[in-house]
């Protein structure tokens, strides 16, 4: 399905407080495929976060925004300089504050923003000024060039998480979803549903066999490992 682009979007859930205390340490920036580069964040006490940054002819498009409109700032001017170019475009692959803290200053400073309907819902109760949903449970898009498939296979780490699919790279972004394989457990489970994470990681496996590199939320990102290892540790949670 081909969406055209005119949407909005922003805000987050979690630990306002805390976040407006992040440290400064400046956002990481670690090229793992052609015009794609991780961009990692920090905020103590947790794991490190990560998000994509693609360049394509229209413009960056990022996915997920770190924590605050501090390091959404960081990622527009790594992009200026790096690039000379804008953000086109910011895809939130959930409502938690680590994937969308930086949307509403995205949004103020002219960037679509944009998510699932579901996403959109639990951010306006978050005052979100951008969050008015767009992206189907299943689509695919162009940016300049360069494909995009935004995924929602079901809930697991919360309700509305999605996964974004670059065929060209075969790079799978797994938001929160997916685990590293350094992770020891499941992490936050405030808002997760444990026994549909089961099928819902079963559909993202089927969904993308041919995935060589996946970006799991946080910590060190891998090949398809890392979709067998977040079974695995639903599976010794006993789900």
């Amino acid at each position: 399905m081909r969406l055209c682009f005119r949407l909005l979007l922003a805000g987050a859930a979690l630990l306002p407080g805390l976040v407006q205390t992040a440290a400064a340490q400046p956002t990481k920036f670690s090229l793992v495929a052609p015009d794609c580069y991780v961009h990692t964040t920090y905020l103590t006490p947790y794991p490190t976060t990560n998000g994509l940054v693609v360049r394509t002819s229209a413009g960056a498009v990022l996915i997920d925004t770190g924590w605050n409109a501090g390091q959404a700032r960081q990622l527009r001017r790594w992009v200026r300089q790096q690039w000379r170019q804008p953000i086109a475009l910011c895809i939130v692959t959930h409502s938690h504050r680590d994937r969308a803290g930086g949307a509403n200053w995205l949004h103020r400073r002219g960037v679509r923003v944009v998510s699932t309907a579901l996403t959109a819902e639990k951010l306006r109760a978050e005052d979100a000024a951008w969050a008015r949903g767009g992206l189907p449970a299943d689509t695919t898009f162009t940016v300049g060039g360069q494909t995009f498939r935004t995924y929602f296979p079901g809930a697991g780490h919360v309700p509305d998480n999605i996964v974004v699919w670059l065929p060209q790279q075969q790079l799978l972004v797994g938001g929160c979803l997916i685990k590293s394989t350094e992770a020891q457990d499941l992490g936050n489970l405030a808002d997760a549903n444990p026994i549909a994470w089961v099928p819902t990681m079963q559909r993202v496996i089927s969904q993308f066999p041919e995935a060589r590199l996946v970006i799991p939320g946080h910590q060190a990102w891998g090949d398809a490992h890392c979709l067998q290892h977040t079974l695995d540790l639903l599976k010794a949670a006993g789900h």
